[in-house]
This record gives structure tokens, sequence and C-alpha cells, in this order.
């Protein structure tokens, strides 16, 4: 097991969507039930600060309302995928389900606290500029996500960009 997987997974707080009669009807019974008894992830470092509203949108798509201003991420009803509104079409894909968008921001933010934060892979930054540990973290993370839905990397930009960004030092 790696050390993303044995580390104790850190409980990020959950909102529940409130019901809304436009929205449920078109849900699919998995997505309606999670979205309604789980909830969605509150990510201060995602930008995550969801109030538990959805509004229909035009083309199927379900804005799931947060408090910050920002990209909307929303739910695409034909696809049951988590989009971002404002993106094009094939940069817009975060992940394949609203759970599959809740394990990943959970792994997000264990690998920050239990891995990148307790340096598991050796100093995240040192003085000769090495990205040889950065490598490490970046795929102790990727290789979560990719275990979690593996279309975010075959389809999306969302989550590669922080592997990208982890990589780089950022």
């Amino acid at each position: 097991m790696t050390p993303l997987e044995t580390a104790p997974q850190p409980q990020i707080p959950l909102v529940l969507m409130q019901s809304n009669p436009d929205v449920d009807s078109r849900l699919t019974a998995k997505t309606l039930q999670y979205l309604h008894t789980v909830g969605l992830p509150i990510s201060d470092e995602l930008g995550f600060d969801f109030t538990g509203q959805m509004v229909l949108l035009a083309d199927g798509v379900v804005r799931l309302v947060s408090s910050q201003k920002g990209r909307e991420v929303c739910l695409d009803l034909e696809q049951n995928e988590i989009i971002r509104w404002e993106d094009e079409v094939e940069q817009g894909f975060i992940n394949s389900s609203a759970e599959q968008f809740a394990q990943s921001v959970q792994a997000f933010e264990h690998y920050l606290e239990h891995i990148q934060g307790k340096q598991v892979f050796g100093p995240f930054y040192d003085n000769s500029d090495s990205t040889k540990n950065r490598a490490a973290y970046a795929n102790a993370l990727a290789d979560k996500l990719r275990a979690i839905d593996p279309a975010v990397f075959e389809r999306g930009y969302y989550w590669p960009a922080f592997i990208e960004e982890i990589e780089n030092g950022l």
C-alpha cells in the first residue's frame, strides 16, 4: 500500500443538497440518493463552498450553487458528470459522478494534510530545486485520483492541472 492509502482519511465537511423537484425528477436514482444523503464536499483549498441549492440551467445542466464566486461547478444530467459550466466541453469535465467528485476532493485534502504536509517523500521544497521529490508527490496523488476515476486523466484537465502544479512545485 502507498502512503496515501494507509494514512487516516480526513473528515471533510459535506453539504446535503436540498430537494428541488425540477432537478430531482431528472437525476438518476443513484445520484439523487448520493446528493441528498451524503452530499458534496466543502474545500477551502479548492474553493468549493456549496450551499445545498441546485438550479436547473439550460441544456440539461444543474448548477451546484456555491457561496464563492468563480466558475460554476455543475452536474451534466445527460452524462451524469461533474463539470465546470463556463469551460469548453472538452475542458469542463471534472469527474464522472458526484460520488467520484467527492472522493477526489477528499483524496486531494488527504494528500495536502497527510502526504505533502508531513513530507512523506522528503522535502517538497529544497535548496537544490530538485524535482525528484515533487514527482513522487505528484505520482501519489495521481495514482489515487486515477483509482477513484480513471476518466479524469483521459478526459479532463481539472485534476491533471493540479498534478502539473505539484510537479512544478506550486
